[in-house]
């Protein structure tokens, strides 16, 4: 088996805590096809396995649990039908379903880098554990794509409109604001990792799912009661300046105000403000579309559209260019096909919508 993500089954009371770990530290644990698909071929055994009691997931290294997918082998392969991209979408968005729906306890640690593919990820599992080291963002409009990996639902799941902010601004936030927003269930320290999968093994699991999950958050917020985490706020003191932007129902008003933010004395608001306008004004105004499209949608059909829309944007859209000034040859200079809001073609948003 392949080392891109290691596997162990940790003794625990009544059987074993499946333990996973993406293993790609050089490259902040980006996700690959291969990456995805062994996850949920072991997933799988694991669910199927009675002696298995819970999963954690965690990354290797220190900087990121998972910085996202790797993009760069999608939006660079030359084939006509794009089947790089579409195998890694389709076996992407199929893991997450799996692990939203996973029957047992789903632990996702969430320190360092999660972003992207990785917050998917966390936002999988049934405990999603952040630390006060974790820098969490939905930054897929710098490279002229889509907050993904189920964020048509998830995001729109957060106390409005901040779920909208996070897609249209790629704004990074800290584990704290994380628990706050209702995209984490606990904040714990940095080195209390140890900690928590000792307690999950010394767990007495019963042959209830219910119960186990109640059993594996309880085990993670002792370890969080008895090492208290540094409480670092980035995006909160700001909740209220950041929602006054989007207090208008025209979006080209709610794009305006976040970009002016560029100009605003405060550090925070200003990266909000350099951020948005660094964005692709297209992808911008199909993210808005499109949420308003999947508002009331189910998980399910939130993923579907989302490949559908990844695939459109991979065609049609600003994806890779942005690939290729943020990532390829860096020159942070994407020379995208609209250079305002304003001037987004109607003909182009009906190619690419799903």
């Amino acid at each position: 088996m392949s080392d891109v993500v290691l596997f162990e089954e940790r003794p625990a009371e009544n059987g074993f805590i499946g333990h996973a770990t993406l293993n790609r530290p050089e490259k902040l644990n980006t996700l690959t096809t291969e990456m995805i698909a062994l996850l949920h071929q072991q997933f799988s055994v694991w669910a199927d396995d009675p002696a298995c009691k819970a999963v954690f997931l965690d990354g290797a290294g220190e900087k990121a649990f998972c910085a996202g997918g790797d993009v760069v082998a999608v939006t660079t392969d030359p084939s006509p039908d794009m089947a790089v991209g579409r195998e890694f979408f389709k076996t992407e968005y199929d893991l997450n379903f799996f692990m939203h729906t996973f029957p047992k306890p789903m632990l996702v640690w969430g320190g360092g880098i999660c972003m992207g593919g990785g917050f998917g990820l966390l936002q999988g599992s049934s405990t999603r554990i952040v630390s006060d080291t974790s820098r969490l963002a939905m930054p897929e409009l710098a490279i002229g794509f889509h907050p993904d990996v189920g964020g048509s639902w998830f995001l729109q799941r957060v106390s409005a409109p901040l779920g909208e902010v996070i897609a249209l601004t790629g704004v990074h936030f800290s584990g704290a604001d994380a628990v706050e927003l209702g995209l984490a269930d606990v904040l714990v320290a940095n080195d209390a990792k140890g900690a928590i999968l000792e307690a999950l093994s010394a767990t007495d699991w019963s042959e209830h799912a219910r119960a186990n999950r109640a059993f594996a958050e309880a085990a993670v917020r002792g370890v969080a009661a008895a090492q208290p985490p540094a409480i670092s706020y980035k995006m909160m003191p700001h909740r209220d300046r950041l929602a006054a932007c989007m207090q208008t129902p025209y979006f080209q008003e709610r794009w305006d105000n976040l970009v002016a933010l560029a100009q605003d004395e405060d550090p925070f608001l200003k990266r909000v403000g350099e951020g948005t306008s660094h964005g692709s004004p297209a992808s911008a105004f199909v993210v808005q579309s499109f949420f308003q499209r999947m508002r009331h949608a189910g998980l399910r059909d939130c993923l579907d559209a989302e490949l559908a829309l990844s695939m459109n944007l991979l065609e049609h859209g600003d994806f890779r260019e942005g690939v290729r000034a943020l990532l390829v040859d860096k020159d942070r200079s994407p020379d995208w096909a609209f250079k305002a809001i304003r001037e987004v073609d109607i003909d182009w948003m009906g190619k690419v919508l799903p």
